[in-house]
C-alpha cells in the first residue's frame, strides 16, 4: 500500500521521515466507534492519535499504521483528558508565514486546532478552582489572538462567574476561619484567666487555712495551758488538803502544848486553828493545876 507522505511534509520542517518523530509531539489518543477521524494520509480512521508540531504549531490526526510509518512517538492507548497549558496554547497559535501558501494543509491543521480547543473547553472541570483560574488565563490568551469565537467568549464569561463565586466563598471561609481563630483565642484567654483566678483563689484558700490553723493552734495551745494549769492547781489543792488533814490529825492527837504550836502554825482554817489554840490553853491550864497539886502534896 502506498502512503501519501506529502501532506505531513507540508506541515513539518524536515523532509526526512526519520526526523518527523522529533518534531511532532503526541497530544492524546481517542478510540471512536465509527471512522470519524481523518489521517494525514487521507485515510478515514477510528483509532485517532493527535500530534502537534513543536516548530510550526500545526496539528494532525494519525492512524495507528501511520504512527509507525511516520516514525512518530506512540504513547499509551489510554483515553486521556486534554492536558493543555498556556505554553501549549501558544504553540497552537504559532503560525509560520512560509506555510501560508499551503492552503489545504493549513485548513486541515486549523480544523484540528479548533477540535483540540473545543475538547479542552468541554473538559474544563468547573469544580476545580485552580483549573478554572488556569483556563481563564488560557481563554484570555485565545481571545487576544486569532481564535475569537462565541463559544470561547461564553465559556470565559461563565468561568469568570465561577471564579468570582469561588473567591467569594473563599472570602467567607477566610472570615469564618478568622472568627474561629478569634473564638479559639478568646477561649484560650478565658482559660488562662480562669487558671490565674483559680491560682489566686487557691493561694487565698491556703492563706486562709493557714491563718485558721494558726488561730486554732493558738486556741488549742491556750486550752492545753489552761488544762495543765487546772491539773497543777487541782494537784496543789489535793496536796494542800492532804497536808491540812495531816496537821489537823497531828494537832488532834498531840497532848503536849509545846509541840502543839507546830501544828497550829500550819493550820490555815481560822476556826480549826482557834479550836486547837483553845486546846493548848486547856492543856496548859491542866498542866499547871497538876503541877500545883504536886507541890502542895
Amino acid at each position: 500500500m502506498n502512503y501519501n507522505f506529502k501532506k505531513i511534509y507540508e506541515l513539518s520542517i524536515s523532509n526526512n521521515i526519520n526526523d518527523l518523530g522529533d518534531e511532532w509531539i503526541f497530544f492524546d489518543y481517542r478510540e471512536m466507534i465509527d471512522k470519524v477521524g481523518k489521517c494525514i494520509c487521507n485515510k478515514k480512521i477510528k483509532n485517532i492519535y493527535r500530534y502537534i508540531n513543536k516548530y510550526t504549531g500545526h496539528c494532525i490526526e494519525v492512524g495507528s499504521v501511520c504512527v509507525t510509518n511516520f516514525s512518530l512517538q506512540e504513547k499509551t492507548k489510554t483515553k486521556t483528558k486534554s492536558n493543555i497549558n498556556l505554553n501549549f496554547i501558544k504553540m497552537l497559535c504559532y503560525e509560520r508565514t512560509e506555510y501560508e501558501q499551503i492552503l489545504d494543509s493549513i485548513e486541515y491543521s486549523n480544523e484540528i486546532k479548533q477540535s483540540i480547543i473545543k475538547d479542552y473547553i468541554d473538559n474544563i472541570n468547573n469544580n476545580d478552582y485552580e483549573q478554572v483560574k488556569k483556563a481563564i488565563e488560557i481563554l484570555k490568551y485565545l481571545m487576544s489572538g486569532t481564535y475569537k469565537n462565541a463559544a470561547i467568549k461564553s465559556k470565559l464569561s461563565t468561568l469568570n462567574i465561577i471564579k468570582n463565586t469561588y473567591e467569594q466563598e473563599f472570602e467567607k471561609q477566610e472570615i469564618k476561619k478568622q472568627q474561629e481563630i478569634k473564638r479559639q483565642q478568646d477561649i484560650k484567654k478565658r482559660d488562662e484567666e480562669y487558671k490565674i483566678q483559680h491560682k489566686i483563689m487557691k493561694q487565698q484558700d491556703i492563706k486562709k487555712r493557714d491563718e485558721e490553723y494558726k488561730i486554732q493552734h493558738k486556741i488549742m495551745k491556750q486550752q492545753r495551758i489552761k488544762e495543765d494549769y487546772d491539773h497543777v492547781k487541782a494537784d496543789r489543792e489535793r496536796e494542800y488538803e492532804r497536808e491540812q488533814k495531816q496537821y489537823i490529825e497531828g494537832a488532834e492527837s498531840m497532848n503536849d502544848p509545846n509541840k502543839l504550836d507546830y501544828y497550829i502554825d500550819h493550820i490555815v482554817d481560822p476556826e480549826i486553828k482557834q479550836k486547837y489554840v483553845e486546846k493548848k490553853l486547856c492543856l496548859l491550864k491542866i498542866g499547871k493545876q497538876i503541877f500545883t497539886n504536886i507541890c502542895i502534896s
